[in-house]
């Protein structure tokens, strides 16, 4: 009974073997291996590898997801004499700057 090697090692035999040229029997021989115990390891670390590439989905990137908008009350701001200005939660502060000072009010 031969040594008992574990996937990982496995796989840098098959490498080897692959990058070596050499046919399965002669890569076997050379190492001491059944050559169809490396034919096996080769298929099934390829169905591996097949396996993880669909369900791993998309390659890695950088992806844009919508912000879930929070149910926060507008901002209120009261300029006096009854003049209340309501703001988004969002609002683009130069834009208010320029409302309120439209109003007569100094900021």
């Amino acid at each position: 009974m031969g040594t008992r090697r574990s996937a990982s090692e496995w796989s840098g035999l098959v490498a080897r073997w692959r990058s070596s040229g050499t046919t399965a029997r002669e890569f076997s021989q050379s190492q001491g291996l059944s050559p169809h115990t490396l034919r096996w390891w080769s298929w099934q670390l390829g169905a591996r590898a097949r396996r993880e590439k669909e369900t791993a989905g998309p390659g890695l990137g950088w992806v844009e997801l919508p912000v879930a908008r929070v149910a926060i009350a507008p901002l209120v701001v009261v300029l006096g004499e009854g003049v209340e200005v309501r703001v988004p939660v969002d609002f683009d502060a130069p834009t208010l700057v320029r409302l309120v000072r439209a109003l007569g009010v100094e900021c």
